[in-house]
């Protein structure tokens, strides 16, 4: 009898996931009768906590670990078991599941989200979680850094195709740094980007002394910056095309042709 009560106590409590309160008001009998059972079987109840305690999202082990994986934070593991935060912690000290176990944190997820976009000192930064895609592209960029600047991600990712390369920098050429679109922004050296800038302030001296030759001269330096930026774009497609081809294994065919001309 006492076996048989045993097995149906602890079966009611691990599949059917109901508390020993529970179980003893459906067996009519008391619940220091059902820990002394449990206790002759050789059985430890363990102590869960008291939110979640019959959904077997909770008690299931292997599924509570799966929504956690699917979850960046406690709270929205709390959300989702429809539990108070301090009960989902205690969960997940009950099955052994840490904190790191979470979904990588995404700035997107939190409270004072604003659109993963700011200005500091006239530059537009956009979060790498919109921008998701270039620290892949960029495995220079620094993992640690959250922003980049829009600039720079629209000039590598959709003009030149590829990080721009130390000596080069992004030219805005209406000289509006908050207009990055990608028919506004080119590609100098630092001295060529100096020589526009210095140039493009001593023409403008002259606006109180001759107009026309102020714009003229304006007009002929947005010429000159986009005729340097095109032949530097150029040169540096050109510098990674070949680069890949160097890199690339040659062929058997390729190899017998190169062994023939060297003989």
């Amino acid at each position: 009898m006492t076996t048989k009560l045993f097995t149906t106590i602890k079966d009611m409590y691990e599949t059917s996931y109901m508390s020993i309160p529970e179980i003893a008001s459906s067996l009519g009998i008391s619940r220091q009768y059902c820990h002394k059972v449990l206790n002759q079987g050789g059985y430890r109840v363990a102590k869960l906590p008291k939110h979640g305690f019959a959904d077997v999202r909770c008690r299931d082990k292997e599924q509570f670990k799966a929504l956690v994986k699917d979850c960046y934070t406690v709270q929205e593991l709390a959300d989702k078991l429809e539990i108070p935060f301090g009960s989902a912690r205690l969960w997940m000290e009950h099955h052994s599941v840490s904190m790191s176990s979470l979904k990588p944190y995404r700035a997107s997820v939190h409270h004072a989200w604003k659109g993963g976009t700011f200005m500091h000192k006239g530059r537009r930064y956009i979060s790498c979680d919109i921008a998701k895609d270039y620290k892949e592209f960029n495995p220079d960029f620094n993992p640690g850094r959250r922003y980049v600047m829009e600039h720079r991600l629209q000039a590598e990712m959709s003009l030149l195709d590829q990080p721009i390369p130390d000596g080069f920098v992004v030219h805005h050429l209406d000289e509006d740094v908050d207009n990055n679109e990608v028919e506004n922004l080119t590609i100098l050296t630092r001295s060529q980007h100096g020589y526009i800038h210095q140039n493009m302030a001593r023409a403008r001296a002259l606006k109180d002394e001759d107009t026309s030759r102020e714009k003229y001269l304006i007009k002929k330096l947005k010429v000159l910056a986009i005729q340097w930026g095109s032949a530097n774009i150029e040169v540096l497609q050109l510098s990674k095309l070949l680069k890949n081809e160097l890199a690339a294994p040659i062929s058997d065919k390729e190899e017998l042709v190169n062994t023939k001309e060297a003989n």
